[in-house]
């Protein structure tokens, strides 16, 4: 996935979050805030890029946690149903990023998109510096449809003060979430028609057709961040992320890259 701002803060924290229990929960907020530059893709595939600077927050209270959500999609919070010492069953909401359709050229005639709403669950995991997760998502507004992300990662302490999370990922999306974010209207088609024959620029003849990307695989990819620990309390991270738009993603009119590459550094400060 080209991912959003909310939803790459949601992959930060995963060399630092407890994601499948350990311990007793707390009794008191536990977590990290700090903040985030960062560089991504002005829309999925987009042509052109971001540049913002953004707060990361994770916080847990019990079994309770507030922040960027582990099993939906964005910024919101959940709770952990099932929790052992490797395996955590947590269900949670999350607010999504808007897509106005200035921010990108390849958007136009596309009609501004407000922020969505995420309903989610997921299965983690955690072992031996690994740690694993299943989750599925569900759009609450705007027919967003579904979505279904499997990933792998290891942590490494690469030594007393360095540490090196890595992961790979999979999305799979059902139709109405792949039109969601790569399909095209028949009113959106004849409104981008007539911007190119009015001479607009930003589209191509090629782009003013109606879209309907069916089911399936959305995308594949992976993340590293690389971790500096002065202390106790403070971390510094310079992140990756990319991947590649797989199915009716890659092939949609609105995605001029069908790979992606996403970039942050930041600093977190640990409290309770």
């Amino acid at each position: 996935m080209s991912l959003s701002p909310l939803v790459l803060l949601a992959c930060l924290p995963l060399a630092a979050q407890d994601l499948a229990g350990g311990g007793a929960p707390s009794d008191h907020w536990t977590g990290t805030v700090g903040a985030m530059v960062l560089t991504y893709p002005s829309a999925p595939g987009s042509a052109t890029n971001r540049t913002l600077l953004l707060p990361t927050l994770g916080a847990q209270y019990g079994r309770f946690y507030l922040g960027s959500s582990r099993v939906a999609l964005g910024f919101g919070g959940g709770v952990q149903v099932w929790r052992t010492p490797a395996w955590t069953w947590e269900v949670g909401v999350g607010a999504g990023d808007g897509r106005p359709e200035n921010r990108a050229p390849e958007l136009a005639g596309m009609g501004d998109r407000s922020r969505s709403v995420w309903a989610g669950t997921g299965l983690l995991w955690r072992g031996g510096g690994w740690n694993a997760k299943a989750t599925v998502a569900h759009g609450l507004r705007d027919s967003a449809g579904n979505r279904g992300t499997l990933s792998v990662g290891r942590i490494l302490r690469l030594a007393p003060q360095w540490t090196l999370s890595a992961a790979l990922h999979a999305d799979w999306a059902d139709a109405d979430n792949m039109a969601y974010d790569f399909g095209i209207t028949p009113e959106q088609a004849l409104r981008r028609a007539a911007l190119v024959a009015a001479g607009d620029t930003r589209l191509k003849p090629g782009d003013t057709g109606p879209f309907a990307p069916g089911a399936g695989l959305r995308d594949v990819g992976g993340m590293a961040s690389l971790i500096f620990h002065p202390g106790p309390r403070f971390s510094y991270h310079l992140s990756l992320f990319g991947g590649a738009f797989q199915g009716g993603a890659r092939t949609s009119p609105l995605v001029r890259r069908e790979t992606y590459l996403n970039a942050g550094a930041g600093f977190g400060y640990r409290f309770g």
